[in-house]
């Protein structure tokens, strides 16, 4: 035979009432705290988001891609405007451009403290040195090349070439 039949009446239990509470899922709207620690903090699971957790801070495109990162033990970090082909990164060794077919164009990179003194530097797509700048404004370049004039100390070094004496000396 079948059970007698039962009501049940929902009460609200307000939280003066629970002094620890264990679950496996929470469904909720807005969840209000002084606290949050967790070993990981998400804004979904998988696609478009942003995740917290004991590595640092991570954004990711729809396509799962990293497109940020901030390292929680160094600092250093990684932006991205996109995973590959055209794009523009920024990190800690200074900034790229990349072309649509994903292939480096242009390195500006900037190293305050390295040996060389050089405070900017520009790189080719093999990394090597095509133009610097150091700390105290001394430039170096590979080639030089002036279009309607080359000038020292704003003259023109053709004025000064010609102030100078020509021919041979006996």
């Amino acid at each position: 035979t079948a059970s007698p039949e039962a009501s049940v009446t929902a009460l609200l239990v307000d939280n003066a009432h629970i002094s620890d509470l264990t679950v496996t899922k929470v469904t909720a709207g807005t969840i209000s705290s002084n606290w949050l620690i967790g070993a990981n903090i998400q804004t979904a699971a998988s696609g478009q988001r942003v995740v917290l957790n004991q590595t640092g801070l991570h954004a990711y495109n729809s396509g799962g891609n990293e497109l940020v990162t901030i390292d929680a033990a160094t600092g250093l970090f990684t932006l991205k405007t996109a995973s590959s082909g055209s794009r523009l990164e920024l990190d800690s060794t200074g900034i790229k451009s990349y072309d649509t077919d994903g292939d480096l164009t242009s390195y500006i990179a900037s190293d305050p403290a390295s040996s060389s003194g050089d405070f900017i530097v520009l790189r080719d797509t093999t990394g090597s040195t095509l133009a610097s700048i150091s700390d105290t404004g001394v430039g170096s370049f590979s080639e030089v090349y002036a279009g309607t004039g080359l000038y020292v100390d704003g003259d023109e070094i053709r004025d000064l070439l010609d102030e100078r004496p020509r021919g041979m000396v006996a």
